[in-house]
């Protein structure tokens, strides 16, 4: 029997197979789905992966909530970040900081809010919440993605007396 750290380590990995499995797919999905349903498929993941945590944190359920965890994250965050840099390529670098700076400050008070929790090992109420919260992510996201779909912007073209805006994402342009 191997180690309880060893196999900590292992099924955290299946986090990295998982989303670069994940992003492989996505590359070729898009051009072909609408980025909105990229989002939605990547949160649908994400919740399917903490609903399957909160039910059993035995390792035979923690492998599919790795893979699941890693495939959302290639799903929906290269999708929305791909998004918010198409909507001010200008600023795009302070777009992508501005993007980390949230990740790092909303992560701070999160941690603080549930360390009680994972203190006490109430692991399980901790992915219901994730589970939960994954849902107004997603249809605020995706909602989000819908609406600003056909905003002009710096790289919009004039193409037959009409506007049309090209977005790239995950370096395809997108009409």
């Amino acid at each position: 029997m191997c180690r309880p750290t060893t196999l900590a380590g292992a099924v955290a990995a299946l986090y990295g197979v998982g989303s670069m499995t994940a992003a492989q797919v996505v590359k070729r999905l898009v051009g072909r789905w609408q980025p909105s349903t990229i989002i939605l498929v990547g949160g649908i993941q994400m919740a399917a992966a903490y609903t399957t945590a909160e039910v059993s944190l035995s390792v035979p359920a923690l492998v599919p909530t790795a893979l699941l965890l890693g495939g959302g994250w290639s799903f929906m965050h290269s999708t929305i970040q791909s998004w918010a840099t198409a909507l001010t390529p200008t600023a795009r670098a302070t777009g992508v900081v501005m993007s980390g700076v949230a990740l790092y400050v909303g992560s701070a008070p999160a941690s603080g809010f549930t360390a009680d929790a994972a203190e006490h090992r109430a692991y399980r109420g901790l992915f219901l919440l994730a589970a939960v919260l994954t849902v107004p992510l997603t249809l605020a996201a995706g909602i989000g993605r819908v609406r600003c779909r056909d905003l002009p912007g710096p790289d919009t073209a004039e193409q037959d007396g009409r506007n049309v805006s090209t977005l790239t994402f995950h370096g395809r342009a997108r009409s």
